[in-house]
């Protein structure tokens, strides 16, 4: 069940964000070191600013969040990968945000990419970020309101 966000959330949040972080940029050639979510101001102010919806399946498994057609995260307890939990958040926004939707993501994310790639999402730039001060390329996807 996918449900808006509450307060009481915030802690299974921030552990499931905490353990999911770093596997997002696992196929990068340098090793990454966590900046944990409750010390990560910059990130924690995009996740703040956004509506939060998570994924309840005897507790909170996943979670996204958007703010202003922009998928802001998207994240999954590693132990639900692979079972459909992202795939049914990002349908979910989908079908209840109409509108150009858009999202980062790291670009040696395959697996990531190959997911909104499926939901309609397609590269529109690159560019170069960092992550707690070591350099990432990242790529803007964008998917067409239809």
């Amino acid at each position: 069940m996918i449900r808006p966000y509450n307060q009481n959330d915030y802690n299974r949040i921030c552990e499931i964000y905490n353990a999911s972080k770093l596997d997002e940029l696992r196929y990068e050639a340098t090793p990454f070191k966590l900046q944990p979510l409750e010390r990560d101001s910059k990130r924690r102010k995009a996740l703040v600013e956004s509506d939060l919806y998570v994924y309840e399946q005897g507790g909170i498994i996943g979670f996204t969040a958007v703010h202003d057609l922009e998928i802001r995260a998207l994240f999954v307890c590693s132990r639900y990968r692979g079972m459909g939990v992202g795939e049914a958040l990002l349908r979910w926004v989908v079908d209840r945000f109409p509108g150009d939707l858009c999202l980062y993501v790291a670009c040696s994310n395959s697996p990531a990419i190959a997911l909104y790639e499926k939901h309609g999402f397609r590269l529109t730039d690159t560019y170069l970020t960092e992550y707690n001060s070591e350099p990432v390329w990242a790529g803007k996807m964008v998917r067409q309101a239809r």
